[in-house]
């Protein structure tokens, strides 16, 4: 026989059964009591937004010939800003590791002479 008794139950030994009732009530009706609250604020969520975009939509229709030139003026100056930020930060970038990189090499060639070694003898 398979001795399955630290899996039988998930009640601890030296707690109260009433105590352990209690507790799990008191779980189960905060649990309910937060799902329905957040249940009615969803409803509610998703009723507005319905409703916005019923009334919302004859305006956007209307004004259509003036929204999408603009939304794509937006566009385009939203994506020239993030590609020229991109290239300053890539232009940064390449300053820092050519910088880090002639350090390195004259830090290199110093430790050499500093040592009698020719800088040619390092493979550098």
């Amino acid at each position: 026989m398979i001795n399955t008794a630290p899996f039988a139950s998930s009640k601890k030994p030296d707690e109260p059964v009433a105590s352990r009732d209690r507790t799990s009530t008191a779980k189960v009706l905060t649990t309910r009591a937060v799902g329905a609250t957040f249940l009615v604020l969803s409803v509610l969520a998703l009723t507005g937004s319905v409703m916005v975009l019923i009334f919302a939509s004859p305006v956007v229709v209307l004004f259509s010939p003036i929204l999408v030139p603009v939304g794509i003026v937006l566009f385009l100056a939203a994506s020239g800003l993030i590609f020229s930020g991109g290239c300053g930060v890539a232009g940064i970038t390449a300053l820092s590791w050519l910088y880090r990189y002639a350090s390195d090499y004259l830090a290199a060639k110093r430790r050499a002479q500093a040592y009698g070694a020719s800088f040619a003898q390092i493979g550098l």
